[in-house]
């Protein structure tokens, strides 16, 4: 890694973001299954999706430009209601 320290604070300010929304919807109670001291991870597993999807249907692709409707819709149903 060329720059690790600049690599973990963007980790860290990303993961604050994703942190500090998911505490808004904890305490709008848009997420119930979950509590304060799971936020971290669930923000890790965002950023993964997010990640991995853009490699493989974005930088992947020499067509595409953004991520295909039905692969949205599908990381939305896994969001909304687990695999269940």
């Amino acid at each position: 890694m060329a720059a690790p320290v600049a690599h973990k604070t963007h980790f860290k300010l990303l993961t604050d973001h994703y942190v500090e929304s998911l505490e808004r919807a904890l305490k709008s109670g848009e997420i119930s299954r979950f509590d304060r001291s799971e936020l971290e991870t669930l923000a890790y597993v965002f950023m993964s999706a997010r990640s991995y999807l853009y490699l493989r249907y974005v930088k992947g692709s020499t067509e595409r430009t953004s991520l295909p409707e039905k692969v949205i819709q599908t990381y939305m149903k896994l969001v909304r209601g687990g695999l269940n």
